[in-house]
């Protein structure tokens, strides 16, 4: 007769390391809070030289690029002038004293600079709209 031979039960480890949980998680929060600033200017422009600043409370909440080749973006989508007053219009809604900004390259035409500025003028809800610049050291 063959017998049967039964093992010690395995040790039951009752606590956990969160050591490694924790080292991850830190990992990523480093990782994110370096990323989220450039994940913010995805459209890449060079502003022209100004010797005016900007007021330092204002928080840039709606900004729209264009870059050297005349393209317009909102929101990191290249759009047209007529769709993005729509698309302004939808965003803004009731709110009043709204500020758009518009990066523009300091080799974009100045004609599509302009006819955005009076496109966007027009919608209402918007208060001001800002050509912002880089500071002349």
């Amino acid at each position: 007769m063959r017998r049967i031979r039964r093992r010690p039960p395995l040790p039951v480890m009752n606590d956990l390391s969160l050591t490694p949980l924790v080292d991850t998680a830190l990992t990523l929060l480093i990782i994110f809070m370096v990323a989220a600033p450039m994940m913010r200017h995805a459209v890449r422009v060079t502003l022209p030289k100004g010797s005016l600043q900007e007021s330092k409370g204002v928080k840039e909440e709606l900004v729209v690029y264009v870059d050297k080749d005349n393209d317009i973006f909102f929101e990191t989508k290249k759009v047209a002038t007529q769709e993005l007053a729509r698309q302004l219009q939808a965003r803004v809604g009731t709110r009043q004293e709204v500020i758009i900004f518009i990066r523009a390259d300091k080799n974009a035409s100045w004609g599509v600079v302009l006819e955005l500025f009076e496109s966007l003028r027009s919608v209402k809800g918007i208060a001001h709209v800002v050509l912002p610049t880089q500071k002349i050291n």
